[in-house]
């Protein structure tokens, strides 16, 4: 699974439930919240693993918008 937090709060309480409880297949990611959502659900939505869905919400803040 992908977190991707949109504001610091969000960080926060994201890192406590996973200290609390941890789970080795979800990965909190600093990606730009709407455009690496939706990078990573398309890329996801071919059935790519979980690292290629994280290196695409990542990938998307460098997408130029003009």
């Amino acid at each position: 699974m992908l977190v991707i937090p949109d504001l610091g709060s969000s960080v926060l309480t994201a890192r406590v439930v996973l200290d609390d409880r941890p789970a080795p297949d979800v990965v909190i990611v600093d990606a730009p919240f709407v455009e690496g959502a939706m990078a990573a659900a398309v890329i996801a939505g071919t059935g790519a693993d979980l690292a290629a869905a994280v290196a695409a919400a990542e990938e998307a803040r460098d997408v130029r918008k003009l």
